[in-house]
Parts: C-alpha cells; sequence; structure tokens
C-alpha cells in the first residue's frame, strides 16, 4: 500500500486546521436604535420666523480686516552715547522715567566698547527700557 507522498507543509495544514476553533455563532442583533424624533415648534416661535422678512442670500459678507503682524527687527548693537542724546532731549516729560534711564545709562557704560557700543546681547535691555525713544529703528 503506497501513499502518494505529500510535501510536508501539506501535512500541517491540515492540523492547523483542526486545531482553529470554529467561528462562534453570530451574536443576536441588537434593537436597531430609533431615531429621535424632531420636537414641535411651539406655535409662537413658528409665528415670528414667518414673519421675519427673508433675508437675502446674495448679499455678501464685508471682507475680513487684515492685520499686519509685527515682525521682531534683528538684534543690533545699540550706542551708549546716542541712547543718551535721545533720553536728554526728551527729558522733563516724566522726572521718575529720566532718573531711570539715567541709572540705567551708567550701569550700561560699563559694558560698552571705546566708541559707545553695546554688545547684541543688550538688545531687549535697550528696546524695552528705551522703546519709545529708539522706535522701530
Amino acid at each position: 500500500e503506497a501513499r502518494p507522498e505529500r510535501p510536508e507543509s501539506d501535512a500541517a495544514e491540515p492540523a492547523a486546521d483542526e486545531a482553529e476553533p470554529e467561528p462562534s455563532a453570530p451574536p443576536a442583533e441588537a434593537e436597531p436604535a430609533r431615531e429621535r424624533e424632531p420636537e414641535a415648534v411651539p406655535a409662537a416661535v413658528a409665528a415670528r420666523e414667518a414673519d421675519a422678512p427673508a433675508e437675502p442670500a446674495a448679499e455678501a459678507e464685508p471682507p475680513a480686516d487684515v492685520v499686519a503682524l509685527e515682525v521682531a527687527p534683528a538684534p543690533r548693537r545699540w550706542n551708549v552715547w546716542d541712547l543718551e542724546r535721545l533720553a536728554r532731549e526728551r527729558s522733563g516729560v516724566d522726572p521718575a522715567r529720566d532718573e531711570e534711564r539715567t541709572f540705567l545709562l551708567l550701569y550700561l557704560r560699563e559694558f560698552a566698547d571705546a566708541s559707545g557700543l553695546l554688545p547684541v546681547d543688550f538688545d531687549g535691555l535697550v528696546r524695552e527700557s528705551f522703546g519709545d525713544l529708539v522706535g522701530a529703528v
């Protein structure tokens, strides 16, 4: 009795099929969800809507306002002598502010080079403290 030889991969397949569990019966279908009926509109509201004039659909919306974004200027080296001159030109408006700027300029002189230029690291401080004087420079 000679049996036809099967490749080994075919022989393993029936065993794998037998090892698989049979799929369980499909679950019982749940009742379909009932759709909500729209609530009745009160008669007073319906009458107001009917009396209101229809808005023209062709009316275009006004164009949106365009807002210019402010781009932060590149950091720069400020000259202490120029800052002192600007502070002197605007002095007298706010004595407390004048005094603050005077002390700040004394402090900044220590970091300026011989020509009066401050390192770029002081750009933020200068713009914050002297912003109204230097403007958008």
